[in-house]
């Protein structure tokens, strides 16, 4: 597949992630994939690195080159200009991450939480 030019006023034109795990680097991979500037933010330095660097996110989405569009960093003020933000952190620290996210941004139009939860039963008890 080849990377889609998407006009600089479209709609959502900067699509921000938040997350660089397989979920958030796949998202971020159809979002550059659909012609859209893409911001990834990753906790781990090293991911970011790798993601920006070699174009490729070995720790958790492995074999799966990247497009360049996507601008990985372990800053969260990589996110500053986005039309929206895709919030693809592990579910028991989003809202953290968010509150994080939003003070440093600020409010913005659009944050789509898209979130694999995986819970634990044990006993009838979930934990």
């Amino acid at each position: 597949m080849t990377d889609k030019a998407a006009p600089p006023s479209a709609p959502l034109a900067r699509i921000g992630v938040l997350g660089g795990g397989a979920w958030g680097t796949a998202l971020a991979q159809v979002a550059a994939l659909a012609g859209r500037e893409v911001a990834l933010w990753a906790l781990e330095p090293e991911v970011a690195q790798s993601i920006q660097r070699e174009h490729a996110n070995p720790f958790y989405l492995s074999g799966v080159p990247l497009s360049p569009k996507i601008q990985a960093s372990a800053d969260m003020g990589v996110l500053a200009r986005c039309d929206a933000i895709l919030a693809a952190a592990p579910a028991q620290h989003l809202r953290g991450v968010v509150v994080s996210v939003l003070a440093i941004v600020g409010l913005i139009a659009l944050v789509v939480f898209v979130v694999c939860l995986v819970l634990m039963i044990r006993d009838r008890e979930i934990w």
